[in-house]
């Protein structure tokens, strides 16, 4: 029904904001990657929305973005995930993560959303895989040109992340967002993604 909105942020309350639009103070549950670019009221925000109604209730949910957006109604498809738990997966982690997550098999990074359980999260890993699995960082698989001590610096960083206590998906994003990891150590890959988790 509404694509988006563009007006002011007039409250920030936890996963709820106001927006103001045409003199109508719009009411929306956001994840929180929408609190966090809009930190504090009266900028102008554009907000994606999605109307939410089911039996006696109505919400109206808010995201950053339309790739957001069509993520949040592709949860709803999972039997088991209802909007509260969406909204809860994408405050825990952004799209790119998510898809790494489904992508890998990591369902104890998606099971850490409130409301999310571990065999929802398998659940969701299970359906979901054929839909967003395949849009995955480039670098975790070998359909990228990498010498083999390349390739292999390459997963010792992943393992070291991971023995540090992060999620593979959190670790692949972080290495991702290096760039040309061609001819560097292992040690210098973990010390810039950390920098980037």
């Amino acid at each position: 029904m509404f694509k988006y909105i563009k007006g002011t942020i007039e409250e920030i309350n936890d996963n709820r904001i106001v927006l103001e639009s045409g003199n109508i103070g719009y009411e929306l549950t956001v994840p929180d990657s929408v609190t966090a670019r809009y930190q504090r009221t009266g900028v102008e925000a554009k907000i994606y929305t999605n109307l939410y109604v089911h039996e006696d209730i109505i919400c109206l949910y808010g995201f950053c973005d339309s790739e957001e957006l069509d993520t949040f109604k592709l949860l709803l498809t999972v039997n088991g995930i209802g909007p509260k738990a969406a909204i809860s997966i994408l405050s825990i982690m952004s799209v790119r993560e998510l898809r790494a997550c489904v992508a890998t098999g990591d369902a104890k990074s998606i099971s850490k959303a409130n409301g999310v359980g571990k065999k929802t999260a398998e659940k969701l890993i299970l359906e979901l895989k054929d839909k967003i699995g395949d849009d995955i960082l480039p670098q975790d698989f070998n359909d990228i040109e990498l010498n083999e001590d390349s390739r292999n610096e390459y997963n010792d960083a992943v393992l070291a992340l991971e023995a540090l206590g992060y999620s593979h998906a959190s670790s692949v994003t972080a290495l991702s967002k290096i760039g040309d990891i061609t001819g560097m150590s292992s040690s210098a890959m973990i010390r810039l993604a950390l920098k980037n988790i």
